[in-house]
Parts: C-alpha cells; structure tokens; sequence
C-alpha cells in the first residue's frame, strides 16, 4: 500500500442500536489473503473495527472516502 492510500482505508462506521441510540467509530479497510493464483491477483477485502462499535446494533452504516480516477475527491 503507498503512504497516499492511508488516507482513503479508513472508514465512518455509524450504528443503529436496538434501543434508538447511535453509535459511532472507525475501520480500516485490509486485504487479507492476498495472492497471486492462475496469473490472477486474489484478495478479500474486509473492514476490521472494535468491538463495541458494532456491538448491538441492528443497522450499520459504511461511509467510505470516494475519489475518481485522478484522484480527486
């Protein structure tokens, strides 16, 4: 990963919990599993996060940074 993509693996992540409340956090995105198999590049792509961010709710929400392909946000 270069240094420029730090800014873009990490991720909002807000929680709806049962009782009404919201909860907010963070994730990093990671790519576990990483290889090359068959001439192909394989990866899994995943957002690792605590716990307690998640813990409970019933609706997560991912807001992810978005650019283009000149890297403009």
């Amino acid at each position: 990963m270069l240094i420029k993509e730090l800014n873009y693996s990490t991720v909002r992540i807000i929680s709806k919990l049962s009782n009404g409340n919201s909860s907010t956090g963070t994730g990093f995105i990671i790519r576990f599993a990483e290889q090359y198999r068959a001439e192909q590049y394989l990866n899994v792509p995943s957002i690792v996060t605590n716990k307690h961010v998640i813990d409970g709710a019933i609706e997560v929400t991912v807001r992810f940074h978005a650019a283009n392909a000149n890297g403009k946000k």
